[in-house]
């Protein structure tokens, strides 16, 4: 597997720079120190919690990933009162040069896969934190990265990915952990194809959105689906059920969306990512 020279430093490198955090209400952050491209290089990530913290209460982990050209505190505002209301630690890493190293026409050479792995180590210090469920959820690049993650390391109860499909070189193995996946498509997306193959923009090589599903369904052994049913709001609904840590996968495909996912999609986009998060096996 690709990253197993990456994993292997992480292992060693996260324990040595984990430090514990304190886990207090509203914001706070740290920074971690890398080596990029010969230079010192520090990388903020915030930590968002509730306004109140209930000492004896384990908070679920939301590490949010911005798309390309993103910044890590736009999450401060969107999320706010989606912690207030679903009770959750957000983790906010920035990616170097505004974008996350999955290959192709990346603007990053940071070793992303390892910088997850030292924001884990250092979370999972933290008393109040080491019990906490994990999950991830990205948009774009920020997507694929999620998805990526989600193939490589065993911490993640459920991702969510807006706009990205899985990769024909990246996919699922018998040695992935099961994982909730909820992903989010507009089929009038210019940049990353539903239909996958070859993307010239970001020199990729996609999976559809139906065999990212798949590959996702048959890797946590699903039993059931796929079912499709239309919604409320005119989208599909692509479900894959019965599968193995009473995980699932979900998939919407939305007609009239590009690649961006409208805020309202599905009525609230967050209240469907959370709700699904909410719904995994960990318990939300």
């Amino acid at each position: 597997m690709r990253h197993l020279i990456a994993l292997l430093i992480a292992l060693t490198v996260s324990f040595a720079y984990a430090d514990d955090i304190s886990v207090q209400p509203g914001i706070t952050s740290f920074t971690l120190t890398e080596t990029i491209d010969g230079q010192t290089v520090d990388r903020p990530v915030i930590i968002q919690a509730p306004s109140e913290i209930d000492s004896s209460k384990h908070y679920p982990i939301v590490i949010a990933l911005h798309g390309h050209g993103g910044q890590a505190e736009g999450f401060i505002s969107r999320f706010s009162q989606a912690i207030e209301t679903y009770q959750f630690i957000g983790v906010y890493p920035q990616g170097y040069n505004q974008s996350w190293n999955v290959g192709g026409k990346s603007e990053s050479d940071a070793n992303d896969f390892t910088f997850i792995d030292r924001i884990v180590a250092k979370i999972k210090l933290t008393p109040a934190l080491k019990e906490s469920p994990l999950y991830a959820m990205g948009f774009s690049n920020g997507a694929l990265f999620a998805n990526e993650l989600a193939v490589e390391k065993p911490y993640f109860k459920g991702i969510a990915a807006f706009s990205s499909n899985l990769l024909s070189n990246e996919q699922p193995t018998d040695k992935t952990t099961p994982v909730s996946v909820l992903l989010v498509r507009g089929l009038q997306d210019k940049i990353i194809p539903n239909t996958g193959g070859y993307d010239d923009k970001v020199d990729h090589d996609f999976l559809s959105t139906d065999d990212t599903l798949t590959d996702w369904a048959n890797s946590n052994h699903c039993k059931l689906g796929p079912s499709y049913a239309h919604t409320p709001y005119g989208n599909q609904r692509i479900t894959f059920s019965q599968c193995d840590d009473n995980t699932q996968v979900i998939g919407y495909l939305c007609p009239e969306c590009g690649h961006g996912i409208p805020d309202e999609f599905e009525g609230d986009q967050l209240a469907l990512i959370f709700e699904f998060f909410k719904g995994t096996s960990a318990g939300f």
